[in-house]
């Protein structure tokens, strides 16, 4: 799992968005080709007296059938946004966008705040793509 601390954030069209490899995470988690790229940020801002822990968790993953899954978990600041998610290939250029709309829930866990979770099945994106994916790009919008 990789910190964002640690990922270069880039600037386009004066937007702020992530880019990482994607090989570099992305990788088999067990015999039945379940795959999972996880990247995640955790990071501690002094809010209301208190310290505060922010997250930003974003899973990648295909069960080996012609679906990806997605989720995204965050807290308060950026719960209403919506994303994109870009996977690039060796040249960065686009192979396929996924967007995610935020569903917020209240995680029952007090000093957690709120998060906000998306789980979507892309029956449009075709699996054999995911071996050229070299880079992906998470932008909020």
């Amino acid at each position: 799992m990789a910190s964002i601390s640690s990922i270069k954030i880039l600037n386009d069209e004066n937007r702020e968005y992530i880019e990482v490899p994607f090989t570099e995470y992305f990788h088999h988690v067990n015999a039945q080709s379940y795959k999972r790229w996880s990247l995640k940020n955790t990071t501690q801002d002094w809010y209301d007296g208190k310290w505060q822990t922010k997250d930003l968790v974003f899973d990648i993953f295909s069960t080996g059938k012609t679906c990806l899954c997605g989720k995204i978990i965050a807290n308060d600041n950026l719960v209403s946004m919506n994303w994109r998610v870009e996977l690039l290939d060796k040249d960065k250029n686009k192979i396929h966008t996924i967007k995610f709309a935020p569903i917020v829930f209240n995680n029952p866990k007090p000093g957690r705040g709120r998060r906000v979770k998306f789980e979507k099945r892309f029956r449009d994106l075709d699996l054999d793509l995911l071996p050229k994916v070299a880079y992906i790009r998470i932008l909020t919008e």
